[in-house]
């Protein structure tokens, strides 16, 4: 994730992260890796309901060539 943050930022680009960080080894890596590479303005990752996830995913998704 953290090479991704930096990819994200190095091309300018706003980063949207759907992901789990629940267990403690994933906050640490979160705190310790990725929150460095993020901006002050950056919002800290919570988790959504599993419908805005999949809505969020979806939206993203490219759109498919006829």
């Amino acid at each position: 994730m953290h090479r991704v943050v930096r990819m994200a930022w190095l091309a300018r680009r706003k980063l949207v992260m759907i992901t789990k960080i629940r267990e403690p080894e994933q906050w640490r890596y979160y705190t310790e890796r990725v929150r460095p590479l993020m901006g002050a303005d950056d919002p800290e990752p919570r988790e959504e309901p599993l419908a805005p996830r999949v809505a969020t995913s979806r939206a993203l998704l490219p759109t498919p060539v006829a």
